[in-house]
């Protein structure tokens, strides 16, 4: 809300804590969401982390992007203000694909810049990014990305939906003291 038209941020947590107050608990899909949930004083909070189709989105044959120009960055989702679209159209990473550098001295300067950075897990590379949060390394980034979606299935978002919820109690969920004459 305050995103789309500056209501001040604590009217807004005022009316996500009146909604929210006859919940059992509140879904949150992110260890971050639930932080700041708690932090402006929503209780009760649950996680839920979403999943994704893992037969319809998997690795396939990439021949239809053949006919556009590399290298090809794609955004999918709306546009909203939330969604920070200005940030992704002016970010910049560094590839550092070499397999043979000793160090990789572009990698710190990239890093310097403020550049992210995606390169092979080799010497070099290892050693400047660690397990630093700046880069991403792995032999093969798409098997990388698969195995980590893997892990988030639908069927495993579904099971700790489930496993979140509670018996509806009308009596809980409305109490009598508002408006009583």
């Amino acid at each position: 809300m305050h995103a789309r038209c500056r209501l001040p941020l604590t009217w807004g947590y005022a009316l996500v804590r009146w909604f929210h107050g006859p919940s059992r608990a509140v879904m949150v899909a992110t260890e971050g969401i639930e932080a700041e949930l708690k932090g402006w004083g929503v209780g009760r909070i649950m996680r839920w982390k979403r999943g994704v189709d893992t037969d319809l989105f998997c690795p396939r044959d990439k021949a239809f992007l053949d006919h556009l120009p590399r290298p090809v960055s794609l955004y999918v989702g709306r546009v909203s203000a939330e969604k920070n679209i200005e940030a992704f159209l002016s970010l910049d990473l560094l590839v550092f694909p070499s397999r043979t550098d000793t160090f990789g001295l572009v990698l710190l300067e990239a890093l310097a810049s403020g550049i992210p950075a995606a390169a092979y897990p080799v010497s070099g590379p290892k050693d400047v990014l660690g397990d630093a949060a700046a880069g991403v390394m792995d032999e093969d980034l798409e098997r990388a990305a698969r195995a980590f979606a893997l892990t988030r299935s639908w069927e495993a978002s579904a099971e700790q939906f489930l496993s979140n919820l509670a018996p509806f109690d009308p009596a809980q969920a409305f109490p009598k003291t508002i408006g009583t004459v």
